[in-house]
């Protein structure tokens, strides 16, 4: 049985970060992305002295907001077609 090379665990390594720093970089697109409209829904509210936590914290609302719809969307729509697929299948099969 070989050995594992050095650069076998430099690239099981790279493989696994590579999903994590994928999402994040994802979550900071879309956080810097919804900041600018955060910032404009917070000033239409509060017209008086903001602070400056408030349009980002909405711009992260906005954000995890958009993340929740899209995963509602996509639970839906793939959920649907993969049991339509599934029962498909099982009708195929003889009785």
């Amino acid at each position: 049985m070989a050995s594992k090379t050095t650069k076998h665990y430099i690239l099981t390594g790279l493989f696994s970060i590579l999903p994590i720093a994928a999402t994040y970089w994802i979550v900071v697109k879309l956080f810097h992305f919804f900041s600018a409209p955060g910032s404009t829904i917070v000033e239409i509210i509060f017209s008086d002295e903001v602070p400056p936590y408030i349009p980002e914290f909405a711009g992260f609302i906005l954000t995890i907001l958009f993340i929740y719809i899209i995963g509602i969307l996509v639970s839906n729509v793939l959920g649907r077609q993969v049991y339509i697929w599934m029962e498909d299948m099982l009708l195929k099969v003889p009785n």
